[in-house]
């Protein structure tokens, strides 16, 4: 989800958080390509809290040391572990990620606009994983009121337990009819 960098003894981490690719795409335009590994460099460099003239005497730094080829597939590396998969159509998108982001998960539209559509992505599948296992749980409590013998649902750890994987507990669920 982000590349470091090791410079002038620091470390910076580098990423493109939604707000960053929505202003990627707007600014890009009609610039030339020595500007656009600048832009891409700043907007991926700006959440460690670095102004544009920080950014740019780090740029040239690098540019001096490893030259702007190692530069600009360092930003396209970066560039496509903060989109994920969903590489082309982030664009078209956006509006649907700020739901799930937002509306679903209860996340800060601040927070959203910080985090990479790729941390979106993970962040929703955890989301549904939660809900589903809340779900099943709710569904075996119910199906356990009716049982006369029915035993307390625990979920916290038990001495001697072992996790397991999301296979087993769906062969479980499917033994039991769930």
């Amino acid at each position: 989800m982000e590349k470091f960098i090791h410079i002038n003894n620091e470390f910076y981490s580098l990423k493109f958080g939604t707000k960053c690719l929505i202003q990627l795409n707007e600014f890009s335009k009609n610039i030339s390509d020595q500007e656009l590994i600048k832009l891409k460099f700043f907007l991926a460099i700006q959440h460690n809290g670095l102004n544009y003239q920080e950014a740019l005497i780090i740029f040239n730094q690098l540019a001096a040391d490893k030259g702007l080829d190692y530069l600009d597939g360092l930003l396209c590396e970066v560039l496509d572990l903060s989109i994920g998969d969903n590489n082309a159509d982030f664009y078209l998108h956006i509006e649907e990620l700020y739901r799930k982001c937002v509306g679903e998960m209860g996340i800060a539209p601040r927070i959203f606009y910080e985090m990479t559509p790729h941390e979106i992505d993970l962040a929703y599948q955890g989301y549904l994983d939660r809900v589903q296992l809340e779900a099943n749980c709710n569904l075996i409590a119910i199906r356990k009121s009716k049982d006369s013998h029915a035993k307390l649902i625990s979920l916290l750890e038990q001495p001697g337990w072992i996790e397991t994987s999301n296979a087993e507990r769906e062969q479980t669920f499917d033994a039991l009819g769930i």
